[in-house]
């Protein structure tokens, strides 16, 4: 799963991409502290919720948001290995789709 922000309301909230499940959260360019308990409010919700179907989560964030990662896992909230990154604008997802065949990478 990666669980990312989404400053820009062109790509669904929800998608699958190959076998790889992203969710994003809206968040605003602004960075305000209210946007930032927002998204970490949300954050931490679909974290919570679907804690018992994630092997593994990539929470791509800034700030507030990726210290309450921190502080689920300090309090045992979710178990599953989690790799919280820098929000780069999405390139790395487009990478998570599988190659097919005759692509050479």
């Amino acid at each position: 799963m990666v669980v990312t922000e989404q400053l820009g309301m062109s790509l669904p909230r929800e998608e699958l991409v190959g076998k790889v499940r992203v969710i994003r959260i809206p968040s605003s360019e602004q960075r305000s502290v209210i946007v930032q308990l927002k998204v970490a409010f949300a954050l931490a919700t679909i974290l919570i919720r679907l804690r018992q179907d994630v092997a593994f989560s990539v929470v791509r964030t800034f700030t507030l948001p990726a210290l309450v990662v921190g502080l689920l896992k300090r309090l045992r909230l979710i178990k599953f290995p989690t790799l919280v990154t820098a929000d780069t604008g999405g390139g790395d997802i487009i990478a998570l789709e599988p190659v097919k065949s005759h692509e050479v990478v």
